[in-house]
């Protein structure tokens, strides 16, 4: 287990847990008292401050609803909890212990005394203590989920596999290419595209403007262009990823590439026009920073929706 090391954390935290309340169950079980460890924090909660409802317990003690509703199913299954109505909203149940629980206490004392002090003798024989271990982790995954963090690693990494190239004519083809499959694929080439895309040197380089290109594994995957329309302003355009390779973050980085290019262009700002159905490049571009604004004339039929990004 310690060879995978943070690969296993779970599993050894699950293990570490399962030692721990096999053997709580045992003291329970050798000094005759029918009490689940499980159950614990509810209990221990309600012989200390009294009544909650479920969502206050669910709010204290951090635990989802479902979950304390099954402990507190189970707990009046044997008899250790009591409810009723809650005196301001007859909706809710007041729950606190029963008298058979209360009764159980005393018995119950010394045996957390006893796990309490066997625990720091554990503890004091180490270099670090881990139950403040655990509420800095718990404090750092409430900041951001495990699954956020391992998902923004996984897409880093991805995107630390793609190369961003420059423009040059032996490139070209692969500007068109890229472009004419998505545009085929949702709308209808016009005039304008057969323009750009079949000269993009003329057009869109010898005007100042720029092309990039995303390289992945030898291939060329994804490109973008910045149009120069005078003034500090730009457009990033003909953004075209294949789609063999989604996923791979090759729009996001061609997206934060090309801005990159337009700040090196002294741009005052970068706008784009595109068509809401494509939510996902829609939903990239907002990642990027940019902001719907009212749509210009465009040149384009397809389009529907125009954003900006100000830079200055």
């Amino acid at each position: 287990m310690r060879e995978f090391a943070e690969l296993v954390l779970g599993s050894r935290l699950k293990r570490l847990s399962d030692t721990f309340m096999k053997d709580v169950s045992s003291i329970y079980n050798e000094y005759e008292i029918d009490f689940n460890p499980k159950w614990f924090p509810v209990f221990y909660l309600l012989y200390k401050e009294g009544s909650f409802g479920i969502v206050e317990l669910s709010e204290r003690l951090d635990l989802s609803h479902p979950a304390i509703s099954q402990f507190v199913k189970e707990l009046e299954t044997k008899g250790l909890i009591k409810s009723v109505p809650d005196k301001s909203d007859s909706r809710k149940r007041s729950i606190s212990l029963s008298e058979k629980a209360l009764e159980m206490i005393p018995k119950m004392e010394p045996l957390w005394d006893g796990m309490s002090k066997s625990l720091i003798d554990v503890f004091s024989k180490h270099a670090n203590n881990i139950l403040f271990a655990v509420e800095e982790m718990e404090e750092s995954l409430k900041e951001k989920s495990f699954f956020d963090r391992v998902n923004q690693t996984i897409k880093t990494s991805r995107m630390d596999e793609v190369t961003i190239l420059d423009f040059k004519l032996s490139l070209a083809k692969h500007f068109a290419e890229l472009n004419f499959d998505w545009i085929k694929k949702y709308f209808t080439v016009e005039k304008q595209d057969e323009i750009s895309l079949n000269n993009p040197k003329k057009y869109i380089i010898d005007k100042g403007g720029a092309i990039l290109f995303a390289e992945y594994e030898g291939k060329i995957v994804g490109t973008v262009a910045l149009i120069n329309d005078g003034n500090g302003v730009y457009e990033m355009a003909k953004m075209a990823v294949d789609e063999n390779y989604r996923g791979k973050q090759i729009g996001k980085k061609l997206g934060l590439a090309i801005i990159k290019k337009a700040k090196q262009l002294d741009a005052k700002e970068v706008y784009l026009v595109s068509n809401t159905i494509l939510t996902p490049a829609i939903k990239l571009y907002e990642r990027l920073g940019f902001k719907k604004v009212q749509l210009r004339e465009s040149e384009y039929k397809r389009t529907n929706i125009e954003m900006l990004l100000k830079l200055k």
